[in-house]
């Protein structure tokens, strides 16, 4: 999968965060739009949206399963990375706990023992 199936892959399934991701100046760059679906991710947890949680890490678990190099560093870097070095609340851990696979939540406490 390269940067252009994620996307299209990305708005197909999530048509609502279509025009919220890479408007800050680094439309095109690919590691701030996976920052900004990141936000969402946060956004989801910090609104208790856990259905839109477990939609989001499914869609990131599955795009890392079949990404290109370019991709694969995309989502580690800018998505898992920043996310485990993230606030860490109550609520986003247990939106995480609740939601994550187990691998994509050793990856988390790998990064940031916090999530524990």
């Amino acid at each position: 999968m390269d940067r252009a199936a994620f996307l299209a892959d990305l708005y197909s399934q999530f048509p609502e965060l279509d025009g919220r991701l890479g408007n800050h100046g680094g439309y095109g760059i690919f590691h701030c739009e996976i920052s900004d679906f990141r936000g969402e991710l946060l956004r989801a947890m910090d609104e208790g949206k856990l259905w839109n949680v477990e939609r989001y890490l499914r869609f990131i678990e599955t795009c890392l399963a079949e990404a290109n190099e370019e991709v694969a560093n995309a989502i580690d870097v800018s998505f898992i990375e920043e996310l485990a070095l993230s606030n860490v609340t109550s609520q986003r851990k247990s939106a995480i706990k609740d939601r994550a696979s187990k691998q994509f939540f050793d990856q988390l406490v790998e990064h940031n023992p916090d999530w524990r």
